[in-house]
Parts: structure tokens; sequence; C-alpha cells
């Protein structure tokens, strides 16, 4: 069975993918996403993660604090304005994230983290990728983490 960690990633590739924008255009743990057909992607992306022993003191489980990392790439393509593309795609994502934040049973809760920007305007690529962070709390079993703790 597949750690919480990667159950929850996978849950949140379901979620964005099920929305219309993005179906078939969501990607987890993908360094390059953006196919010349593709004028847009978004991966979804485990960048770290934490475990806290004093959370779950007194039943002695742990709290995973998980970082994720939701890239939204656009590229440049005729007079469209990418950053603000890509921005849009974002706070739709925000908007998925908040709609039920338990993620399936999986995890404790959401939290939005930092955001950032970066532009690539090489000759062969001109894309946006806005990354925004969403911190992860979920609990799992200590010695089998394929099972979540709700």
């Amino acid at each position: 069975m597949a750690h919480v960690r990667d159950s929850i990633l996978a849950e949140i590739v379901s979620r964005i993918d099920a929305n219309a924008t993005f179906t078939g255009k969501t990607f987890k743990n993908r360094l390059q996403p953006i196919a010349s057909e593709l004028q847009n992607a978004i991966v979804v992306r485990a960048v770290s993660e934490a475990v806290d022993y004093s959370q779950g003191m007194l039943d002695s489980q742990p709290q995973h604090v998980m970082t994720v990392a939701v890239d939204a790439y656009r590229k440049f393509a005729g007079s469209n304005d990418p950053f603000s593309d890509a921005n849009d795609y974002l706070a739709t994502i925000e908007g998925i994230m908040y709609d039920g934040t338990t993620l399936s049973t999986l995890a404790q809760g959401v939290e939005l983290g930092d955001f950032e920007i970066e532009h690539d305007d090489s000759a062969d690529i001109d894309t946006y990728r806005c990354t925004q962070n969403f911190i992860i709390y979920y609990y799992a079993r200590e010695g089998a983490p394929e099972t979540p703790i709700i």
C-alpha cells in the first residue's frame, strides 16, 4: 500500500484534474511538464516533511507536517498574460484545496503557505511558473505509514 504522503498527493492531483480547466494537464512530481502541445500545466509535488512528536505526545502518534507545492506553468502564446493566467490557475486551485480540507479523510488540515514566481524567457521557451505551497497536517500509524489516523 502507498504511504499516506503519496495518497495525499494522489488525492490532490485527482481533485485538481477533475476541474475542467486542468483535466489532462495535472501531473504529480514532474520536472518538465509542458509538452509543445500544452499551453499550461499543473504539477503537484511534495517539497518537505517534518515529524512533530510533541503534537501527538498523549497517544504517541507523531504529527506529520508536509509542504506540498502546486506549480502552475503558463507558456507565453501570442498576447496572453502568462503571469496573470498562472495566478488565475492558482486561485482556482486554492479553492479546490480548501473544498473539504480533510482531503478525503487522509489529513487533519490544510493551510496556505508561501508563494513564488519564476520566469524563463530563454529563446526556446517563454514560461511563467507560479508556485503556491500548502502545508498539510496528517497522522500516520508508526510502523504502518500507509495507515492514516484521523
